[in-house]
């Protein structure tokens, strides 16, 4: 009888043993992972909620920044193996309802030194079970596919190798809960599989999941950047010994959302981004700024490719954060004893100089024409006052002459743009802060415009500035620059603005030779782009951040000519050729469409306008009506 009991008691718990087992594999199967659980940490970019239809239809046959795109580079072949790809899962009613339906997503990790691989993410939970997906992309992949399967930490990994001219020669996918992954890369699966099983995922990043909170609906995709590691999207495009350049990436920011909007001529992102409290990040120096308004464009030369612009309303707020960031970054040391320095040396304390200058803008810029991305970035203050300015800054030059007993015009070089008109340049033989990070406020050169403090590295890039401000050529007037602008924020706290072509070309020592030969390919294409903008606007305690990428149908060149000028409006007759009754030289008068008449020199300067009621109906000539050997009109 024991024995009879002994035995229906364990036939007992085995069975309910058998029920448990059932009931937690049932739950299991109808609680899917989310697609948070699944992508491995090291995500540079991640991208959710893209549209299938819309990138498999519409972007890809008629979107003209696209189309233009494969013409120009060379990649109509690629273009040709992503229609048969597509084509095939057309065909495939199953795996395409999923993707209208399901909306996949992607993320890209760095392989190795600098191979960036992506991971594609399918929920198919809704559908199939996890053996009937595998069965169902199997059958995508063909016949001519061999496919291995192996075990990794009790799930299955299946290792294509396809035979197929459209697919990559190796893929690896799995099924996790409910999730479908797919990459070229085995170890990326592996990677998935871990950090799910082992419960760290971004589910739990709260930089992460803040922004997560913020995306748009009813877009194209949603892209989270992750800022820590985004340095590493670039280390496939630059030489391996300018990488310690990006870390302006790394420090700048934890991580940012952004909504994408897809038009037929201009790419939009928009969301927000947010500083890691605990870490003194770039972004997180404007916590309590306002945005300001933009108005250094109009100092910017017309034929400026880049430029980054700060604004702050509170500038000695700024400066402090400004030294956290510093120290954050381990250059705090370095600038105390270069303050000391120059505080021993010359009495000046140029930081808190230059605070007591600006208003409320700064801004880096480089125009056409320069080589050296290094030496050709020019740096511009707006002053609150510019006799002040000019008095701060005439202190240094004084007490540089001071101590170290140069001859004063051995320091000054003057630009004269004409007779009439010339500037003043100073040079600064003892560049403060040079090799640092604070080293980008000043230069080896400065000169003083208006109410703007000017520094470069040499005389002929200010002069430029100069000539190009004199003669009113500046950025805010550029019809290229006016295409972008229609979606540039007149407030911010930080404005980025590249021509892409330009820059690329001016960057180039840094990229590697395959990138230069593709730049060099795709110019066409690259010099239709009118500009691309990124701008950072504080709202609460996170970032409004949006980027533009405009594009046009033609290349605008710009005209090859002896001089230029801006009249206020367009010339409404042709331009006469007069003579200078004091210098002989010529000079042109000329009459606009608002009937105001102007006198322009060969350096391209009005000398003078005047407003007429009508237009002048006969050729222009020229009379000593007073006989005292002065000419007249």
């Amino acid at each position: 009888m024991l024995k009879r009991y002994l035995y229906g008691g364990i036939f007992a718990l085995v069975f309910i043993g058998l029920i448990v087992i059932i009931i937690l594999k049932r739950t299991d199967s109808i609680i899917p992972a989310t697609l948070y659980e699944v992508i491995p940490e090291d995500a540079v970019i991640i991208i959710e909620q893209i549209e299938y239809d819309f990138f498999s239809n519409e972007f890809i046959t008629e979107n003209k920044i696209y189309r233009d795109l494969l013409k120009a580079s060379g990649f109509s072949v690629r273009d040709s193996l992503m229609g048969i790809i597509l084509k095939n899962i057309s065909e495939n009613e199953g795996l395409k309802k999923i993707l209208n339906k399901e909306r996949p997503g992607l993320s890209l990790h760095l392989i190795g030194k600098a191979k960036l691989m992506p991971v594609i993410y399918i929920d198919y939970s809704d559908y199939y079970s996890s053996k009937d997906f595998t069965n169902l992309f199997t059958a995508f992949l063909g016949d001519n596919t061999i496919i291995n399967e192996r075990r990794y930490e009790a799930e299955t990994i299946y290792e294509a190798s396809c035979r197929e001219d459209h697919l990559p020669d190796n893929l690896s996918f799995a099924c996790l809960k409910g999730i479908f992954l797919l990459s070229p890369s085995s170890l990326l699966i592996e990677e998935s599989i871990r950090g799910m099983h082992s419960g760290k995922s971004y589910v739990s990043n709260q930089g992460f999941q803040r922004v997560r909170s913020t995306s748009g609906r009813n877009v194209y995709a949603n892209t989270y950047l992750n800022y820590a590691i985004l340095d590493q999207i670039f280390f496939p495009f630059v030489n391996h010994n300018y990488w310690s350049r990006l870390n302006c990436f790394t420090d700048f920011a934890g991580w940012g959302e952004l909504d994408v909007d897809i038009r037929d001529d201009v790419i939009i992102l928009n969301g927000m981004s947010c500083a890691n409290d605990s870490v003194h990040q770039f972004l997180g120096s404007f916590t309590e700024q306002f945005p300001v308004k933009v108005q250094l464009t109009g100092i910017f030369p017309s034929n400026t490719f880049y430029f980054l612009h700060l604004g702050f309303d509170k500038k000695e707020e700024f400066y402090k954060r400004m030294l956290m960031y510093l120290a954050e970054s381990g250059e705090r040391v370095k600038f105390d004893e270069e303050t000391d320095r120059i505080k021993r040396t010359y009495g000046l304390d140029p930081f808190r100089d230059l605070l007591e200058i600006v208003d409320d803008e700064i801004a880096w810029f480089s125009v056409e024409g320069s080589s050296d991305a290094l030496t050709s970035k020019l740096f511009v203050i707006e002053s609150k006052n510019g006799s002040l300015a000019k008095a701060k800054l005439h202190n240094w030059y004084q007490q540089y002459i001071h101590v170290n007993k140069f001859e004063p015009s051995s320091l000054i070089y003057q630009y004269k743009l004409d007779n009439q008109t010339s500037f003043d340049i100073y040079r600064l033989p003892d560049q403060f802060y040079e090799k640092q990070k604070a080293g980008k406020f000043f230069n080896r050169y400065y000169t003083i415009y208006d109410k703007y403090v000017l520094f470069g590295s040499n005389i002929e890039s200010l002069s430029a500035v100069i000539y190009q401000n004199v003669l009113r050529k500046t950025l805010d007037r550029d019809p290229v620059f006016e295409e972008v602008s229609n979606y540039f924020s007149s407030r911010s706290n930080i404005s980025i603005f590249i021509k892409p072509y330009f820059f690329l070309q001016n960057h180039s020592e840094i990229l590697k030779n395959d990138i230069v030969t593709l730049i060099n390919r795709s110019e066409s294409f690259l010099r239709k782009m009118s500009g691309m903008v990124i701008q950072y606007s504080r709202e609460g305690d996170m970032y409004y951040n949006n980027v533009t990428l405009k594009y046009t149908s033609y290349i605008k060149e710009r005209a090859l000519t002896a001089w230029e000028s801006l009249l206020d409006t367009a010339a409404f007759i042709k331009p006469s050729l007069v003579t200078n009754h004091n210098t002989s030289e010529k000079e042109i008068f000329i009459q606009d469409a608002k009937n105001k008449i102007y006198l322009i020199n060969g350096a391209g300067r009005i000398l003078w306008s005047l407003p007429l009621e009508g237009p002048v109906m006969s050729e222009i000539y020229q009379i000593d009506f007073y006989k005292n050997n002065k000419l007249q009109f």
